[in-house]
């Protein structure tokens, strides 16, 4: 079953029945582009770096980003944020050790994954159905 695809797919699947999935398949498409932007000097950033990178590192292995890097013009991270609530995207983002200091925040557009590559196919709605 596509839907067992990603964990939360998973928790969807184990916590509805299906006769509400016409209700959360439009949710299950969204997902989120993340833009980090500093607000302090490249210096007090430096010092924080490390645990920014441990915590973007168990982010990515528990499935929550998909992927993660720099702008080339160095305005700001992007991260791209697989399928889930809202609010734990935000209650997630502010544990991010740059925000925490108060050194960076996020911006956040939402989108609905209409098309997707063959290697993300369980994020595409049409499949969701």
């Amino acid at each position: 079953m596509i839907l067992t695809a990603s964990p939360w797919h998973q928790y969807f699947v184990d916590f509805w029945s299906p006769s509400e999935y016409p209700r959360v398949r439009r949710y299950l498409s969204s997902m989120y582009v993340a833009l980090l932007h500093h607000l302090a000097s490249v210096e007090e950033i430096a010092l924080v770096l490390p645990e920014h990178a441990e915590w973007l590192a168990r982010e990515h292995e528990a499935g929550s980003f998909l992927a993660s890097g720099r702008c080339r013009s160095g305005a700001a991270q992007i991260i791209l944020v697989g399928p889930m609530p809202r609010g734990r995207l935000d209650a997630l983002l502010a544990t991010d050790p740059l925000v925490l200091r108060r050194l960076a925040r996020y911006d956040v557009i939402q989108f609905d994954a209409t098309r997707t590559a063959p290697a993300m196919l369980a994020f595409n709605e049409a499949l969701v159905s």
